[in-house]
């Protein structure tokens, strides 16, 4: 994602924005701009000292922006960390439940269908403090992978490869399937849009990695 400097009417602007491959109705691939958020008049931020917008850039770039409503968006600029395992054959450490190690490809999935961007707006706009995100992967996981209740599919959370969540509270389940609730709409538009034109290139792309 990045920070862009428009104008309208004069008045420069910021906006927070990624860019994606599409397929045009010619069936041309080309590159569209996605806006994540309307940050505001520059104005409104600048203060006053040189080079702001470059500052305010290498802020959210290294995690702690100049403007407080970007900070739930630097999680997309974290840079990749590697990691490197070594297994013997017959040892434990080769052994696991299949099931519990799809929800890597699942969240990718969910990434490449713009989720996360549409639940950090909208947790903005709540003001909600615990990690919504991590409880609506839980009950999506839970549900293609292992069915079961609401509460229990929030219980498997040791269960994962990796843990979704460090900590969590029960009680935090129907708050998020009332926030699903209260933003469905935006969801399930954003969705439909990057199903229509996406090419699933960050997945391909994860699983070669992997």
């Amino acid at each position: 994602m990045q920070i862009e400097l428009l104008r309208h009417d004069d008045n420069p602007y910021l906006r927070l924005s990624y860019s994606k491959r599409m397929v045009g109705k010619s069936g041309k691939k080309c590159v569209h701009k996605i806006t994540v958020l309307q940050i505001g008049l520059l104005s409104e931020f600048d203060d006053g000292k040189p080079n702001y917008l470059q500052r305010l850039r290498e802020s959210f770039k290294n995690g702690t922006p100049l403007i407080p409503a970007l900070q739930p968006f630097c999680i997309n600029n974290e840079s990749e960390t590697g990691h490197t395992h070594e297994f013997k054959p017959g040892t434990n450490e080769c052994q696991a439940d299949f099931k519990y190690c799809a929800h890597i490809l699942l969240e990718k999935i969910l990434e490449e269908l713009g989720v996360p961007s549409v639940v950090a707006v909208c947790k903005l706009k709540t003001q909600i403090k615990y990690d919504v995100y991590g409880y609506i992967k839980l009950l999506i996981f839970g549900r293609i992978l292992d069915p079961a209740s609401k509460f229990s599919t929030v219980l498997q959370n040791d269960n994962y490869y990796e843990s979704i969540l460090t900590d969590f509270n029960l009680d935090k389940v129907y708050d998020t399937l009332s926030f699903i609730n209260k933003f469905s709409k935006q969801l399930i538009q954003r969705m439909n849009t990057n199903l229509i034109n996406t090419d699933f290139h960050g997945v391909r792309t994860y699983l070669i990695n992997f």
